[in-house]
């Protein structure tokens, strides 16, 4: 896949930047200051050494930050306070201020200068993105759009959609491809139940059959070759909390019977034990593959699927379906590492399949982190090479349904084929007249 990049040098970097260059470049500066310059509205995040995060909305042309040992005083909205032990006495060090009514800079007021994504300057116009270091404290900008609503996420809106089931003791079923984040709810789940045990998360597709029963019921010692000492089983952990059966698709069918006796008595007892115990269990199952579909093949007991599916079953889409989520994992992905990731490179995303869905992405992610210098996930040639592997999104247009004129006509057309061509027959079986066969079979 050929893709053509423009990159435009970012004068910041070189430490050249001048007042002027705002109104003496080109339109494409303009341009290029417009999507990616910090502008009023975005956010600025100030971690010192001493204290916490703070976050502060530029809503403001001018801001002074200064830095002191002494308490912060009541001060104006554009005098930032920075607690830094190594001064007495407030110092003015840098300011940001509003150029043209566009874009913000930032300049050093000391003799010294500031550390702008790994380069030492003295003044420069800021982008989304960016990460200042001066004296040990950090400085990053974000724009209003790299920003995750979390209140408006698909996650938040999906659990807030069945918060009425989370308190309960309700089993749970989560079915969807792999990579989608089945065990991401399953946790947020579990947070929100209000149970007061620990969630337990047993992926039964990473176990031999062998062990699956010794690692979900426990075994004593001696029990069986290698069983050197009593092991707590899955079960006798998530004794009033939740128990997270993940790739519940892979259970053997004679492990399935022992499953499905428990949940019928809500006893067990551990492997070569005589002894049972009881617990208080919430169950959350997981699968990549339709559990009915396993049925209907063979792979599952009946009676284990009616048991848990009795409760809620719920089904999370792929990104491939959901191009807002896509999004949203990439910043929130971006924001927890500290980083901006370009617009125009999660829709190039948005157009892609990711078979391994959220999982893929974020290792891809990481990938690109891990090989770009800067504060800033863009196009680079790692994306050449993952886009020559991953089929993209077939885009269905109109031509490819069939009107509903065209839909009767063929299914009429198979219907005589099978009476072998007897209208009347035709006529009786749909209910219409034999005209209507006609007309409808004849109309081109």
């Amino acid at each position: 896949m050929n893709t053509a990049i423009l990159h435009y040098p970012s004068y910041h970097q070189r430490g050249q930047l001048k007042r002027a260059s705002l109104e003496s470049n080109s339109s494409y500066l303009s341009r290029y200051l417009q999507k990616n310059g910090i502008q009023l509205g975005d956010k600025m995040f100030l971690r010192p050494l001493w204290g916490g995060k703070r976050e502060v909305s530029l809503n403001r042309t001018h801001y002074k930050i200064f830095f002191s040992s002494e308490k912060e005083k009541r001060l104006p909205t554009n005098m930032l306070f920075i607690e830094h032990q190594q001064y007495s006495s407030p110092l003015e060090v840098l300011e940001l201020t509003l150029l043209n009514k566009k874009n913000f800079c930032l300049r050093s007021l000391t003799d010294g200068p500031f550390k702008l994504n790994g380069n030492y300057v003295f003044y420069a116009l800021i982008e989304v993105g960016d990460r200042i270091v001066f004296d040990g404290v950090e400085i990053s900008f974000q724009g209003k759009t790299s920003l995750v609503d979390e209140e408006a996420s698909y996650s938040e809106t999906f659990l807030k959609k069945y918060e009425s089931f989370w308190p309960s003791s309700l089993g749970i079923v989560i079915e969807g491809e792999t990579g989608v984040g089945k065990g991401y709810f399953a946790k947020k789940i579990h947070q929100r139940s209000r149970r007061y045990g620990s969630f337990v998360h047993l992926n039964i597709s990473s176990l031999t059959p062998s062990l699956v029963e010794a690692e979900l019921f426990g075994h004593v010692k001696g029990s069986f070759t290698g069983a050197i000492c009593n092991k707590q089983g899955a079960l006798e952990m998530a004794v009033g909390g939740t128990l997270f059966l993940d790739e519940i698709d892979s259970l053997s069918l004679d492990l399935q019977v022992k499953l499905l006796l428990f949940l019928e008595s809500k006893s067990w007892r551990a492997v070569g034990s005589t002894k049972e115990q009881k617990g208080d269990i919430r169950f959350i199952f997981a699968s990549g593959s339709s559990l009915k579909e396993l049925v209907k093949k063979g792979k599952m007991r009946s009676d284990l699927y009616y048991r848990i599916t009795s409760g809620l079953s719920l089904m999370i889409p792929p990104l491939r379906h959901h191009p807002d989520r896509l999004r949203e994992v990439c910043l929130q992905f971006a924001h927890e590492k500290n980083q901006v990731i370009d617009e125009d490179l999660i829709k190039t995303y948005q157009k892609l399949s990711w078979p391994g869905n959220i999982r893929q992405l974020m290792a891809h992610l990481e990938k690109k982190i891990m090989m770009n210098s800067h504060k800033k996930i863009t196009f680079d040639s790692l994306d050449d090479l993952f886009f020559e592997s991953v089929e993209p999104i077939k885009e269905v247009t109109l031509k490819e349904f069939k009107t509903l004129k065209q839909l009767k006509k063929d299914y009429v057309e198979k219907v005589l084929l099978h009476f072998k061509g007897d209208e009347s027959i035709c006529a009786k079986s749909l209910g219409i007249s034999i005209p209507t066969v006609r007309r409808i079979s004849s109309n081109e």
